[in-house]
Formats: structure tokens, sequence, C-alpha cells
């Protein structure tokens, strides 16, 4: 079948890693300070441990305890976006050249996303946001979330391309028959390519582009 879309990943993935995720991060301690009423050192083995075991904190906290979503997601991405990311004319430029459909697949939700999106200055080329509300807050790596995106853009993973920067978020769309972009971490058996930066992207894609479906396993 021939390549339509392409999924990207947001935090990490459409910027260099740790420029904002580090202030998430503590807004995720301080909210399960409250909620749970814990001591920061406690709060961070929860994060560490929610994400480990459930891919998102959000979505421990939904299997674990009960807590409003939408509170969280305004709570811990309430983080000033504009300070941490500028306008990439670069990734502007790689984005437009891409000849496939553009949509955001993100842990995170809409607002955030878009907010990172017009700090980039790349809002204009994605067609849409699959956020974690548009997934029945079932966070990746969890299969499901992966089926319900392909299931809204009415296509068959075969037809996308996904890609993220965490290797273990690749595993699922992999095995569904999703093409697969590494960026910049140690990769595993279900990646295809990896690249060092967003920018490189481009190339990658090119490549898919350029194989046959006999080579393409399809």
């Amino acid at each position: 079948m021939t390549l339509q879309y392409v999924l990207f990943d947001l935090d990490d993935t459409l910027y260099p890693r740790d420029l904002i995720m580090p202030a998430i991060d503590e807004n995720i301690k301080i909210f399960l300070m409250d909620i749970l009423r814990i001591t920061y050192d406690a709060a961070e083995r929860k994060r560490v441990y929610y994400n480990k075991m459930y891919g998102t904190v959000l979505r421990g906290l939904l299997q674990e305890e009960t807590v409003d979503a939408e509170k969280y997601l305004e709570f811990v991405h309430d983080v000033p976006v504009a300070e941490y990311l500028k306008p990439d004319p670069d990734l502007a430029g790689i984005l437009a050249a891409i000849p496939l459909r553009k949509y955001i697949f993100t842990n995170s939700y809409r607002n955030h996303a878009e907010n990172v999106m017009n700090a980039l200055g790349v809002g204009a080329y994605f067609e849409d946001v699959f956020d974690i509300v548009s997934v029945d807050y079932v966070s990746k790596p969890a299969r499901y979330s992966y089926l319900t995106v392909v299931s809204k853009l009415q296509t068959t993973p075969e037809a996308c391309v996904y890609i993220d920067d965490k290797a273990v978020n690749l595993e699922e769309p992999r095995k569904m028959g999703m093409r697969t972009i590494l960026i910049d971490e140690e990769p595993n058996e279900w990646v295809d390519i990896m690249v060092k930066q967003v920018h490189d992207v481009g190339k990658a894609i090119d490549q898919f582009l350029s194989e046959s479906p006999t080579e393409m396993g399809m």
C-alpha cells in the first residue's frame, strides 16, 4: 500500500530533548504531591512508576486512583512554551516538502500541542492533532491508541509512518504494519530508521517512498 500519512509525536520529537519536559515533570510531581498527599521524593518515585507501568502518569492515575483527567492535563501542561521554543523555519520547510498528510499524535493534550506548534511556527503543516482525549485517555504505547488513530483516519497501518523519540512507542505501530522513525534514542528491533533530529525525517521518509511495495513488506 502507498504511504499516505505521517504521524509525529510532539514533545522531545518536534524540538530537541529536555527543553519543556523537565518543567512538565515538575508540575506532575506537584500534582501528585497534592492529590496523593505524599512528599516530593515519593511523587518522583510515583511519576517514574506510572510512566514505566502505563506509558504516562495520567493513565496510571486513572487505573489506580480517582482523578479529574482534564484538571490534570491543564495543570501539568501549564508551562510558558513560548519561553522555551522559537520559530523553526528549517523544520517548516522540511514539513512542507514531505508529500504526505501530516498529523500530531501525542500523549499530551490539544492545547499544549497547539502551543508547541505555534511557538515553532509549524501549525499550518499539520492537518489535525490526535491527543490523549482523542484515544479515550489510553496513552501510547498501548496498542489501542494506535488502532484508534488509524480508525479515525479511515486508513490502514501500512499507509502510515510513525515518528517518536521513544523506542518503546514504536513497537506496536511497527507490529501493526506502520513504518517507524526514531529520533535521538537507542534503537530497538521495531525501529526502521533512526535519525539524530527531527530535521532529518524528510530524508528518512524519502527513503521509504523510494522503496518498492515488496521491499516494504506489503
